[in-house]
């Protein structure tokens, strides 16, 4: 089924981002200004910036987002726990989590999905929204599939 989409309609429904690991502050509150003239849903900026985005789209219905465990998803269960907290303390209402592709590739999806089970429950605990960020370039198609069906559950 096709919907249209009015430009403000269709602009509600993007992601603004600013992850280059170069990025200046001036960049990101460009971002995050442009965010707001634009009507995206929400600027994604990197976590030593949440605070900065948090005031800056403070009333104006675009979320500070920002990303955990980015770009590998790799790192331990309490180090990405720690970010996470400190995200959402900081003032992030959305936040893009990545699956950790060596612990999924390694066959361990149990430990996957506890994984993205916890770190949902902190976020609920503020109210905020997760995103799982499945690397498909790192993935074969029967493993997409079953990435998806895993952070699906």
């Amino acid at each position: 089924m096709w919907v249209e989409l009015s430009p403000k309609e269709f602009a509600k429904t993007i992601d603004h981002t600013i992850l280059r690991p170069d990025a200046k502050r001036s960049e990101v509150e460009e971002a995050c200004r442009a965010a707001v003239k634009y009507g995206f849903a929400a600027c994604v900026v990197p976590p030593c910036y949440v605070k900065v985005a948090s005031k800056l789209l403070k009333g104006s219905g675009v979320k500070p987002c920002t990303v955990v465990g980015f770009p590998l998803g790799y790192m331990s269960l309490e180090a990405k726990v720690g970010e996470l907290r400190r995200a959402l303390e900081d003032g992030a209402e959305e936040v893009d989590v990545v699956m950790n592709i060596s612990a999924f590739k390694s066959g361990e999806h149990r430990y996957v999905k506890e994984e993205i089970e916890k770190l949902v429950k902190v976020c609920h605990e503020f109210n905020a929204l997760i995103k799982v960020i499945i690397e498909t370039n790192l993935l074969n198609d029967d493993e997409k599939i079953e990435a998806a069906k895993l952070v699906d559950a």
